[in-house]
């Protein structure tokens, strides 16, 4: 089993890795899950809820500034294809409010990412960067993962309670939850209790 991860640090110049080779026109069964794991600690889980069964360990793409746990995506190793996602929000709440993204394209569907740069020794390939978690205007979860803010060019709607946000080179540069709950709102702000 390998185990192993490798960590870059992101400047604003620097090039995120993961990149979506292309969208499959799909309908994605998936689950997201908002649970207060302790005292000023919250998990946002979202999984793919998959008929086959899986054969291979995942790869994880983490990103974050490592003084808490990293967003964790989820990667299927033979194929490139999204799994699953990991936020934990702790000692934190969520009070700033931004605009929802607008002017990009949507489509709906299950992403593939490019997983053929991966290194072939690590199922970890962790990156350092701010992350930003905020409210938009609509209400949806928004979490943004790059140095600055990104340009926003296509949203993949993976099921109705996710979708994943890519900039004009295909790299993921955010996350959007939308329809959040007043029961998850309540879970969430146990995040800084």
């Amino acid at each position: 089993m390998i185990t192993s991860s490798i960590m870059r640090s992101l400047d604003p110049d620097e090039v995120i890795m993961i990149r979506m080779k292309r969208i499959r026109a799909v309908r994605v069964k998936g689950k997201r899950e908002i649970e207060s794991l302790t005292r000023g600690v919250v998990l946002i889980n979202w999984v793919q809820e998959s008929p086959e069964k899986v054969q291979s360990a995942p790869l994880h793409w983490r990103i974050g500034l490592w003084n808490k746990p990293p967003i964790d995506i989820e990667i299927d190793a033979a194929d490139g294809h999204l799994r699953g996602l990991q936020i934990v929000l702790q000692d934190e709440a969520i009070t700033a409010k931004i605009p929802a993204p607008i002017s990009h394209q949507v489509l709906s569907g299950l992403p593939d990412f490019d997983v053929t740069k991966w290194p072939l020794t690590d199922r970890y390939l962790d990156e350092i960067a701010d992350v930003t978690v905020a409210w938009t205007s609509s209400d949806d979860l928004l979490v943004l993962f790059t140095p600055q803010s990104p340009g926003i060019a296509m949203e993949c709607e993976v099921h109705p309670s996710a979708s994943l946000l890519f900039d004009e080179g295909k790299r993921l540069v955010g996350l959007r939850l939308p329809s959040i709950t007043a029961e998850e709102k309540a879970v969430l702000r146990k995040a800084v209790e």
